[in-house]
């Protein structure tokens, strides 16, 4: 079952950019399910917006998933932003999140390459994108500018687009020493929230975070490494007790090269 979700902001019950959220969910059932009847959010969340036991939490975060038959589960807790002091740049040229899924496996693996950094900022066909859960905008000093091509268009970002308060525009990794600022922002953390300096490469010991995190990198890619032969072994013994002499078994890919494409994700350290 294909499902999708829509993370909310709730301030003291009151409900954060309601209308975009409710066109995103819209307009990803549309896409996926042409015939298929819009829905109005409002008509899920609870007054005054927060699930039992929560109720004057401050900041709740509503979490509603969706699919074809309509929204499948409303659900609510207390939110914290998670602090992120430095980002690992990584590769990732064919990812796609253009519809914020429910299953997150994709960005879960690239998460999973941070090494000693708190985050993951997503380079793709050369262009910054996202973080792992958030939009980004990047100032000079003057103007904040997002990047034109993210993974996924945030309502958050839409809002701030709207206001004039963001530009797009294509920021490649060698770009960053013209901007002093870093935001990350998204439905949940709100614009100015989380702000970091940037600093230009090689400061802070760049080159033993570097190490760092090429070294758990890589024991990721052995992992996913080991898990492709496992997968792999499965796969021939099912294929072993089906086969009637006219299927071939594919043969397993080299380590080497297995190694070798998990090596290209992994670009640099960008400190914060």
């Amino acid at each position: 079952m294909c499902l999708f979700i829509e993370t909310i902001r709730i301030d003291h019950g009151r409900v954060c950019n309601l209308s975009r959220h409710n066109r995103r969910l819209n307009d990803t059932r549309a896409h996926f399910w042409p015939e298929s009847t819009p829905l109005q959010l409002s008509d899920y969340l609870s007054s005054p917006g927060c699930g039992a036991g929560i109720t004057g939490a401050g900041i709740v975060k509503a979490r509603v998933v969706y699919g074809e038959k309509g929204i499948e589960d409303v659900s609510y807790s207390p939110y914290t932003v998670r602090h992120v002091h430095s980002l690992a740049l990584i590769q990732a040229d064919h990812i796609d999140y253009t519809y914020k899924s429910a299953g997150r496996e994709p960005l879960n693996r690239l998460f999973a390459l941070r090494g000693a950094c708190d985050d993951i900022l997503i380079v793709k066909q050369g262009l910054l994108t996202d973080t792992s859960i958030a939009n980004i905008a990047l100032s000079d000093g003057t103007h904040w500018y997002t990047p034109a091509h993210p993974l996924l268009k945030g309502t958050k970002r839409a809002a701030l687009l709207e206001e004039g308060i963001l530009q797009e525009k294509d920021i490649r990794p060698e770009d960053l020493p013209s901007f002093s600022t870093v935001r990350l922002f998204n439905a949940m953390i709100d614009w100015g929230e989380l702000e970091l300096p940037v600093h230009r490469y090689g400061q802070r010991n760049n080159q033993q975070y570097q190490r760092q995190t090429e070294d758990i990198g890589r024991k990721q890619m052995e992992t996913d490494i080991d898990k492709e032969h496992a997968d792999h072994a499965q796969q021939q013994a099912s294929d072993a007790r089906h086969l009637h002499g006219t299927r071939q078994v594919e043969p397993l890919p080299q380590v080497g090269n297995l190694r070798r494409l998990h090596r290209r994700r992994v670009l640099h350290v960008l400190f914060l």
